[in-house]
C-alpha cells in the first residue's frame, strides 16, 4: 500500500530527472556549436595565413630571380672587362 503512495513521487522525480538531462545534452549542444564555430573561424585564419605566405614565397621567388640576373649582369660585366 505504501509504494503506491511512492509511485507518483517517484514517477515525478523521473520528469525532473529528464528534464534536468535534457537541459544537460542542450547545453553540451551549445558547447559543441560554439566549438565548430571556433574551429571554423581558425580554418579560415590557417587559409589567409598560408595565403600570405604564398604571396611572401612568391616575392621571395622574384627577389632571388632578380638578383640571379643581377648577378648575371655582374659576370657578364667582369667577363667583358677582363676581355679587352
Amino acid at each position: 500500500m505504501r509504494f503506491i503512495f511512492l509511485l507518483p513521487k517517484a514517477a515525478s522525480a523521473n520528469k525532473y530527472t529528464v528534464s534536468a538531462t535534457h537541459a544537460v545534452v542542450s547545453s553540451e549542444h551549445a558547447v559543441i556549436s560554439v566549438t565548430r564555430a571556433v574551429v571554423s573561424a581558425e580554418h579560415a585564419v590557417i587559409s589567409a595565413t598560408r595565403a600570405v605566405v604564398s604571396a611572401e614565397h612568391a616575392v621571395i621567388l622574384a627577389t632571388h630571380a632578380a638578383v640571379s640576373a643581377e648577378h648575371a649582369v655582374i659576370l657578364a660585366t667582369r667577363a667583358a672587362f677582363n676581355d679587352t
